[in-house]
């Protein structure tokens, strides 16, 4: 299961539909991800030629 949320120009979050299959031409780039915290992590990923960010929670 993965969130989708987008961050609106005003600074609001935007919830959109919760993308239950994964395949929706997202294009994850594991290899660039950052861990932020310790149990989280930020991965950049390509849908439709514009970069977009996945945060990834884990416990």
């Amino acid at each position: 299961l993965l969130n989708d949320y987008s961050l609106l120009p005003t600074g609001k979050l935007a919830r959109n539909p919760t993308l239950k299959n994964l395949e929706r031409g997202y294009e994850f780039m594991p290899k660039y991800g950052k861990q932020v915290s310790a149990t989280q992590m930020i991965i950049p990923c390509l849908y439709r030629n514009y970069i977009c960010f996945a945060k990834v929670e884990y416990e």
